[in-house]
């Protein structure tokens, strides 16, 4: 992953556990939050609710890489909003691609908000 985002300039924080997700999460506003569920349930679950905890805190673009192995993994992020889910992403070029697209995604969402601003009323003396 880390190749990838460098490959695409991002600028990659890669969190080895969930208690630093949080803090990464909570300290900087971050345009993009990837999270791959580990294999292990328990690990998977304690990443779910704080990935749940972080979308809901943050206006970012969430892509969620799942297993194969467990279907639910797709209906939980679909439930959460996930701009994308991955299952079994393991190569370089595909990370380099949603990664691509999200500079796209986010770009426009950039361009709608601030005609948005421009369209709204403004109040003051006549």
């Amino acid at each position: 992953m880390r190749a990838a985002a460098e490959a695409q300039a991002w600028d990659a924080i890669i969190c080895c556990d969930t208690g630093q997700f949080l803090r990464c999460a909570f300290r900087r506003r971050v345009p993009l939050i990837i999270v791959d569920l580990p294999d292990d349930d328990s690990a998977s679950h304690e990443l779910r609710r704080a990935a749940e905890s972080a979308v809901c805190s943050q206006d970012s673009l969430l892509v969620v890489c799942g297993k194969s192995s467990r279907p639910d993994d797709e209906l939980w992020a679909r439930r959460l909003g996930v701009w994308s889910f991955l299952q079994e992403a393991d190569s370089r070029e595909g990370f380099e691609f949603i990664l691509e697209q999200a500079r796209e995604a986010l770009t426009r969402k950039e361009s709608c908000e601030e005609y948005s601003r421009s369209l709204a009323p403004t109040t003051g003396n006549p």
